[in-house]
């Protein structure tokens, strides 16, 4: 187990490569059922105002799924979605519980709201990069457009699916 943690650590600091994590169905899956749970608390934590949390995590990691899936078929490397996706929701995971108690402080002090959002946007920004890095790798690009294209699919994931899960507010 120390040896994933360190392995999406080293991804996370971009010192590893995502084939360096074992082609693992089972490791996939375990991974992609602990972003959804985590995307849920994360829903709940952040009080964002979703219908229903759990969905709204499940339909982000479906969207992470299928648009790596069809990055990864354009560009021929569909034997290479095993360890881009399992790097993808580990490094998600290892960002998730980073962010995790700073949701929590949020409600804690009002002082703290303007650090705390500098350090989600932080996060946010590093988790931009980690995933170009890793899709740098699955499909043989530069890092720039790596996280071009991470930027693209955050903007996807916002455009699509936040009007599908979130309440209409006034």
């Amino acid at each position: 187990m120390t040896a994933y943690l360190r392995l999406f650590w080293g991804i996370c600091l971009l010192r590893q490569r995502p084939d360096a994590l074992p082609h693992s169905r089972w490791l996939l899956s375990l991974l992609l059922g602990l972003h959804v749970l985590l995307g849920a608390v994360i829903e709940v934590v952040a009080e964002t105002p979703t219908r229903m949390p759990l969905l709204a995590a499940l339909f982000s990691t479906a969207g992470m799924v299928a648009m790596t899936v069809l990055l990864l078929h354009v560009r021929g490397y569909l034997n290479r979605v095993v360890q881009t996706l399992t790097a993808l929701a580990g490094c998600d995971l290892v960002i998730g519980l980073l962010l995790l108690p700073l949701l929590g402080l949020a409600g804690v002090d009002p002082a703290f709201v303007a650090a705390l959002a500098l350090a989600w946007f932080g996060l946010l920004l590093w988790n931009i990069a980690i995933a170009g890095h890793i899709l740098r790798h699955a499909i043989e690009v530069p890092f720039w457009v790596g996280v071009f294209i991470a930027v693209g699919m955050v903007a996807v994931m916002m455009g699509v699916i936040g009007p599908l899960v979130l309440e209409n507010t006034p």
